[in-house]
């Protein structure tokens, strides 16, 4: 499950695509804050809505989710923090993906 629907988010399913053979996971969905983003559709995973959408614990078990992979860098640590208790409390992983921009 996904943290943030963005461009870290399509260079990260990109990524994953590329190595999808060495891939033991599936790409579930994807969490973010924006109301206006929920129910839309990015690259074929569904918007959730925000983190509080999997306190409903039927929903959680349903998802069958072992990881949260932060990929939106416009996230502050308070709420960084929220997700990390989340993850700790649920016995969840939590990462976190961001591109490197370099210049030549």
């Amino acid at each position: 499950l996904f943290y943030g629907a963005g461009a870290n988010l399509r260079a990260y399913i990109t990524l994953f695509e590329l190595n999808v053979t060495r891939n033991n996971s599936a790409l579930l969905g994807v969490l973010d804050d924006n109301p206006g983003l929920k129910g839309r559709v990015f690259r074929d995973l569904r918007i959730l809505g925000p983190l509080e959408i999997l306190e409903d614990e039927t929903f959680l078990r349903e998802l069958n989710i072992s990881k949260i992979i932060i990929t939106t860098p416009a996230i502050g640590p308070e709420r960084v923090a929220q997700v990390k208790a989340f993850c700790e409390r649920h016995h969840l992983k939590l990462a976190r993906f961001e591109q490197i921009e370099t210049t030549i």
